[in-house]
């Protein structure tokens, strides 16, 4: 399809992008201890930028105030962190693109460090109760904001946005919910927007009129009291007046709630639940409006531009899964896009868990050096064609070797084809697709509906084996498990004639996130569901992404599940149509149609073990055991292992 109204140029205040995508603000934590910019967070940002890609970009939340209010983020609170931005701006603007400098600090979220807000109250939004801001601390504050936003201009960047959004300072003014003040930064509509207002004043007095401004603000936070509706067009109005350049419109959910309107929207929730927001915003401005959170695909993003929703699109997390996202659009290869699935990895390590720099589900080579060429071609063979094994003889054969894939399924995909069943579960649909694309057009020899055991490989005389057989049911203690009415939860989605839609009553046993997906997709198809786990309802999906969680047990809630969570003494009669069970101490019996067991499972080793015990002072040759056989895990460690098999080899 044609992208005419995404890449048509557009202004904002008086400079031209030459085209409507947006690489929005997104902490990679990638820079050095003491937050200065590194050359890995410039390399990333001009991967975006060469052969027409991403029109504008905006740099990560930058902090004003971090010497005396901690982010975990870059600084721009003094003239040392200048020179690191300045080769950041030089190399993007070598490849035709504008690039802003996003303004923020936290406020009240901090998760340490002395935390500040315009109130000091108890809040879902707060650690503990932040220290109320004094007035002449908000006009410090202020000057701070000004003397930023003129290091940004010296240093060259196009402009800059200051981030009221995501319930951090500014926002924390802005909203109802969070300001209790009584002053003149408080008290009503026009107190609240008080202390951003006079931000965005005094940097266009300081930098002059004619340099572009920007507003990242919450059009829905999930708080009680907090923005959304008319207040957040009021909010944009408000701006516009004041002399903002665009409007950055997002929301207020991570950590607490609102999963309709997401800010980090996980798979489970269609692509783009936030543009309805810019489109109701869009219709009472004339500035550009900017769309932002889980937009994927480049037909979704042309749609909003072209009906008219938003003026620009920001895509984030899609260009962590292929930094050429936007130059593959602008050349017509969009069919060559790696895929993001929004599983929110990315999001989870970085943001919630601290646990380092930004890693993506789907590509694991994602900040990491140009594949190089092996300096020695192989023979391989790689058993299982599901996303580690796709992954490992992909990776090995654009390294040189020569490949062949064995999979004993006519069609590649593993686990991730059943997983791509419940109509929720689209993102993953895509990426299956994009394996199959990437596989036909490749060196590798592809050999489908092919089991082989150890003794074949062999015969294939490879110089490596990769193998990624994938993982077998594990098998509770749970008495009459063995019924006629009792499957696996691959059966269940294997099976047609079990999916058909209609009544029935269905037990699921086992909420992990395969069972509750399981238990939701039932409930869809009209079943009556049971879901029934050990532990307790808050400890389910507790390793998952918070929004990811969140959708899925409110998800369940929504279609009706019966939840057996703290259930034991589990046991199973008339074949698997009575369930027995013991819950706070009172005893159930539930009469069911079937059970489906989504108990877990074990690593499958048979493949492993023999070929090891063949080859063993027989043949010279390197063998790697990846995802699911090796370990099981979720698709991130599959494709990540295989990846690096690949590499290995």
């Amino acid at each position: 399809m044609g992208f005419e109204s995404l890449l048509t140029p557009i202004k904002i205040g008086n400079l031209i992008l030459r085209n409507r995508i947006v690489f929005p603000p997104i902490d990679l934590q990638i820079h050095s201890d003491d937050r200065r910019v590194q050359q890995r967070y410039i390399d990333f940002l001009t991967s975006l930028v060469h052969d027409n890609g991403v029109g504008l970009i905006i740099s990560e939340f930058s902090s004003v105030a971090n010497d005396r209010f901690w982010a975990p983020a870059s600084r721009i609170d003094s003239d040392k962190y200048i020179p690191g931005f300045e080769r950041l701006v030089g190399e993007v603007k070598k490849h035709g693109a504008r690039i802003f400098m996003q303004l923020a600090m936290l406020g009240g979220r901090a998760p340490k460090g002395k935390c500040i807000a315009p109130s000091a109250i108890r809040s879902p939004l707060y650690p503990g109760i932040p220290e109320e801001l004094s007035r002449d601390e908000i006009q410090w504050l202020i000057g701070k904001w000004i003397d930023a936003a003129k290091r940004a201009k010296h240093i060259g960047f196009d402009g800059v946005e200051v981030h009221g959004g995501h319930s951090y300072l500014i926002g924390e003014f802005m909203s109802p919910h969070s300001n209790m003040r009584e002053d003149e930064y408080g008290g009503d509509f026009e107190g609240r927007m008080r202390f951003p207002t006079e931000i965005v004043k005094g940097i266009k007095a300081s930098c002059g009129s004619d340099y572009p401004v920007g507003i990242k603000f919450s059009a829905f936070e999930a708080l009680q009291d907090g923005i959304r509706g008319a207040m957040a067009v009021d909010i944009a109005e408000w701006f516009e007046k004041a002399g903002v350049d665009y409007l950055h419109v997002s929301s207020s959910t991570y950590m607490l709630g609102g999963t309709p309107y997401p800010d980090v929207p996980p798979l489970f929730v269609p692509e783009g639940p936030l543009v309805e927001f810019a489109a109701r915003i869009k219709k009472k401005v004339s500035v550009p409006v900017i769309t932002v959170a889980g937009i994927v695909s480049p037909a979704f993003a042309e749609k909003i531009i072209a009906e008219k929703k938003a003026d620009l699109v920001a895509v984030g997390r899609a260009m962590f899964a292929d930094p050429e996202w936007a130059s593959k659009v602008s050349m017509g290869h969009e069919e060559q896009i790696r895929p993001c699935i929004r599983c929110n990895m990315c999001h989870k390590k970085m943001i919630i868990d601290r646990a380092g720099e930004v890693e993506c589900t789907v590509n694991p080579g994602l900040l990491r050096a140009v594949l190089n060429p092996s300096s020695i071609k192989k023979k391989v063979v790689v058993v299982g064609a599901g996303p580690a094994g796709l992954e490992a003889a992909l990776v090995a054969s654009e390294r040189g070797h020569d490949v062949v894939l064995f999979e004993r399924a006519a069609e590649i995909g593993g686990n991730v084809r059943l997983g791509c069943i419940p109509p929720f579960k689209s993102d993953l649909k895509r990426l299956l697709d994009y394996y199959e694309r990437r596989l036909g057009k490749s060196n590798v020899k592809y050999r489908a509906g092919k089991e082989v055991d150890a003794r074949e490989i062999l015969a294939e005389t490879p110089d490596a084996v990769v193998v990624a057989e994938g993982s077998e049911e594990y098998i509770p203690n749970i008495p009459g498990i063995e019924g006629e009415t009792v499957v696996y939860a691959r059966d269940f989605y294997t099976a047609q004639e079990l999916r058909k839609e209609g009544k029935g009553k269905i037990a699921v046993i086992g909420a992990g996130t395969v069972g509750c997906e399981l238990a939701w997709y039932l409930s869809i198809i009209g079943r009556k569901v049971f879901l029934i786990d050990i532990l307790s309802f808050e400890q389910w999906l507790e390793e998952e992404h918070p929004t990811n969680r969140l959708t899925l047990l409110e998800k369940l809630e929504e279609n009706g599940v019966n939840i057996f969570d703290k259930a034991t003494d589990l046991s199973l009669e008339q074949e698997g149509k009575l369930i027995r069970l013991r819950r706070n101490g009172i005893e159930y019996g539930i009469s069911v149609d079937s059970i489906i067991l989504s108990t877990g499972y074990k690593p499958s080793e048979k493949l492993i073990k023999d070929l090891r015990e063949q080859a063993e002072g027989k043949y010279a040759l390197a063998i790697y055991q990846v995802g699911d056989c090796a370990s099981v895990r979720d698709i991130h460690w599959a494709i990540r292992e295989g990846y690096e098999a690949g590499i290995l080899i």
